[in-house]
């Protein structure tokens, strides 16, 4: 690709500079936002039958190990879950100022 010879300023040349008439000074960008719930009630419907489905094959799942032997719970998983779970707890019932 040819690239066609350019012209290099050794000066800044001055720019005009315009002002907003009035009338653009008074337009202003509005936003509206509809509470979600109202917005999307089949989104919510749909991820809740989702989260029903997925939990009833996790458990479905975990009962079948469980009976066969196969299910090896982590003391430490366990543990440190409950602990999250607690200090989210805390951080949730803690006076906000």
């Amino acid at each position: 690709m040819k690239v066609p010879r350019t012209h290099m300023q050794t000066q800044a040349q001055p720019i005009r500079v315009t002002r907003p008439s009035q009338a653009d000074r008074t337009v202003q960008d509005r936003v509206t936002v509809t509470p979600a719930p109202r917005v999307f009630p089949e989104a919510i419907a749909a991820g809740k039958r989702i989260a029903a489905a997925d939990r009833a094959d996790r458990l479905q799942r975990l009962s079948a190990a469980v009976k066969s032997g196969q299910y090896v719970p982590d003391p430490q998983h366990i543990a440190g879950r409950l602990l999250e779970h607690a200090e989210l707890d805390a951080q949730l019932r803690a006076p906000h100022g």
